[in-house]
């Protein structure tokens, strides 16, 4: 029989037998915890509603559960009719965006609605597109529409008649003309006053 000594255990040594001793106990522990599920498992159907009796609480189960099958069911209606709402929007915007379309050719307009805008925003292009087809019309309709087209034509006439190579004014005129400063514009527009410059 071999005698037993008594050996000096070396720092690596001591931290190789942790290990192992670690190591070999996680292993045990874990069949252990299996074993012990197993049996869980085995016994839960049995012991669940005895532990639900002792806590008194069944009263307050049945009421939970009614208004939580209450509140899916809401959700789910909820978003099937906001899905139902989402697409009914799309195509009526989708017509609307169409309808617009057509009578922006017909008129020739380069304004557009956009997709996927607010009801205000439509509204907000409707109403530029008005306020621009009013001003054409009265452009052509009223007296200051009138002024309006005519003052283009007249200044351009001027600017052309500046650049005549051989255009003479008396100089009498053309200081009265130059001293207006402001008045300009007056002048050019005014038929009456436009001989002051002419040659």
């Amino acid at each position: 029989m071999e005698e037993s000594k008594t050996v000096k255990l070396t720092e690596s040594n001591i931290k190789r037998i942790e290990e192992i001793v670690r190591r070999q106990a996680e292993e045990e522990k874990s069949i252990l915890e299996r074993q012990l599920e197993e049996k869980v498992e085995k016994s839960f159907k049995k012991e669940f509603p005895s532990f639900l009796k002792a806590l008194n609480i069944k009263k307050e189960l049945v009421k939970y559960k009614k208004a939580y099958e209450e509140m899916e069911e809401f959700e789910t209606s909820l978003e099937k009719r906001k899905r139902t709402l989402q697409a009914n929007k799309e195509k009526a915007e989708v017509e609307l965006m169409a309808k617009f379309k057509t009578h922006s050719k017909i008129n020739g307009w380069n304004d557009r609605l956009s997709y996927d805008s607010s009801y205000d925003n439509h509204i907000g292009s409707l109403t530029e597109v008005c306020r621009k087809e009013i001003f054409k019309k009265l452009k052509k309709s009223t007296k200051e529409g009138q002024e309006l087209e005519a003052m283009g034509a007249r200044i351009d006439n001027f600017m052309l008649k500046l650049s005549y190579p051989a255009l003479e004014v008396k100089t009498m005129e053309l200081n009265k003309f130059l001293h207006c400063k402001n008045d300009f514009i007056k002048i050019i527009l005014n038929p009456n006053q436009f001989k002051q410059i002419e040659a």
